[in-house]
């Protein structure tokens, strides 16, 4: 029974290695373990320069539009980061001085 088993196992081994043949790779005693189409080339081939993007023009302002809202807004939002700057500078003033103490 064991000698059925291991010439089973032997034969499945023979026949997985001859199933996986060479198919090209070359010799293995004097050939690199890679192929040349695998390997990095340095070839002179650039690609053509892409067109540049034409930039888009920017939008105009026109005549009829009122933009003090906008610049309300703007200010509004400047005069916010300001007092949250500065309450930020505060807290962390305040935690260094319990860390001093």
């Amino acid at each position: 029974m064991r000698s059925t088993l291991k010439t089973c196992l032997l034969s499945i081994a023979v026949l997985s290695l001859t199933a996986c043949g060479t198919n090209g790779l070359g010799n293995f005693d004097d050939a690199p373990p890679y192929s040349p189409e695998r390997t990095a080339q340095h070839e002179q081939h650039t690609p053509p320069p892409a067109p540049a993007p034409t930039p888009a023009p920017a939008p105009m302002c026109q005549a009829c539009e009122d933009c003090s809202i906008w610049q309300q807004r703007a200010l509004r939002a400047e005069e916010d980061l300001a007092a949250c700057t500065e309450a930020t500078n505060r807290v962390r003033e305040a935690y260094r001085d319990e860390l001093k103490k």
